[in-house]
């Protein structure tokens, strides 16, 4: 009767762990989302979602999968409208979502669904957008580019939201950050079937030519890790690159005496990048991409008043959107860090509306710049109107 009794609470254990699994974490109703204590338990809850995504990553799923990259952005949506008290049903949907894509990964399945449906606070927009990323998956480099195809389908998505809730001026920042996902992924993935056309042919003239298999390998052995058909640079950046060779230029490096602006700003309570602040964003983005050993630690902050938490979580967000931006742009995800300091360390002393802007930041520190320059700019502060 014993060793009957065991196997039976081995299977009670399984069953419990397995519908344990299959339930998607709650988020407290949005009625009910008014003191710290069920503040923390839901950004608890989605924190236990980015574990469990991390733990996928540990035990041997890429980053830059199309299922894994997915699974990331509904997790970004979700903490970013919880951030930004959204009162509709858009959090619990981004939730299930993500856990509904994190349990297959788990389970390792091989079988995972590549469509990515509307959700119902949100509506269709930019249907150009959705079908080009259709077409990626079907297109030959698509495993060069799946990740930003995953986040560009998600951040269309999370535009329409915005769009059908507060209307076009809302979902703009989201469209641009998705037309940017859908210029580096076309890109990537167009390079990408180019190279592994002209790999081939360099592989057949090698093997006619000299017998030999080692002109193969050394093929293989410049292609980036991360993506065995990717080209390590477009073949207009290679050309160029071989004139600087022959001119006997050496390549720029961050050690030149460039300098970088080190911080944006944000409006009171917001974490929409504005169109100044893009343009700084810009500035980094091109250095970062022509420094590929440039690190950068991205540092949220909010100005002093207001609850902790929040601005805890605001100012994480602040840094979260900063990133997005960044890799839109075509800097590795891996190279960006985030940390959040929420009202702890103000940039400025004062209880006036100037510093205050200056405080609601994110500043950029990097890392491995070989004598790179840090900039505080200014330009892009946005003051918050005084009251009557």
């Amino acid at each position: 009767m014993k060793p009957r009794l065991i196997h039976l609470m081995i299977a009670m254990l399984v069953t419990a762990a397995t519908c344990h699994a299959a339930e998607a974490p709650r988020i407290t109703p949005e009625a009910a989302r008014i003191t710290d204590q069920t503040i923390s338990s839901d950004i608890a809850a989605i924190n236990g979602l980015q574990k469990r995504l991390a733990d996928v990553n540990t035990l041997g799923t890429p980053i830059g999968t199309y299922h894994f990259a997915k699974a990331q952005a509904w997790i970004d949506m979700a903490m970013d409208q919880y951030t930004m008290n959204d009162r509709t049903q858009v959090i619990e949907d981004t939730v299930s979502q993500a856990h509904q894509l994190i349990v297959q990964l788990e389970a390792k399945s091989s079988n995972i669904s590549m469509d990515t449906p509307l959700l119902p606070t949100s509506r269709k927009i930019r249907a150009d957008l959705w079908q080009k990323a259709a077409d990626w998956k079907k297109h030959p480099g698509f495993p060069c580019g799946e990740d930003l195809v995953a986040q560009l389908e998600v951040q269309l998505v999370w535009a329409g939201h915005e769009d059908n809730q507060l209307g076009w001026r809302h979902a703009k920042p989201y469209l641009q950050a998705a037309e940017r996902y859908a210029k580096e992924a076309g890109r990537k993935i167009e390079s990408c079937s180019t190279q592994l056309a002209a790999d081939k042919t360099t592989t057949v003239i090698s093997m006619t030519v000299e017998g030999d298999q080692e002109d193969e390998q050394a093929v293989c052995e410049e292609t980036p890790a991360e993506c065995p058909a990717c080209p390590p640079q477009t073949p207009a950046m290679v050309a160029a690159d071989s004139a600087k060779a022959a001119a006997g230029q050496p390549e720029a490096t961050p050690g030149d005496g460039l300098t970088l602006p080190d911080r944006i700003h944000f409006a009171l309570n917001r974490d929409i990048i504005s169109a100044r602040s893009a343009a700084v964003l810009e500035r980094v983005a091109t250095v970062l991409r022509a420094n590929g050993s440039v690190n950068v630690e991205l540092r949220g902050h909010a100005d002093e008043r207001g609850n902790e938490l929040f601005n805890r979580i605001l100012s994480r967000q602040r840094g979260e959107v900063v990133r997005t931006y960044l890799v839109a742009a075509g800097i590795k995800r891996s190279r960006i860090t985030v940390k959040a300091f929420g009202k702890a360390t103000p940039f400025m002393r004062g209880s006036d509306i100037l510093s205050f802007a200056r405080n609601r930041r994110v500043e950029l520190l990097f890392s491995g710049n070989g004598g790179l320059r840090p900039l505080q700019q200014f330009e892009d502060l946005q003051v918050e109107k005084r009251q009557r």
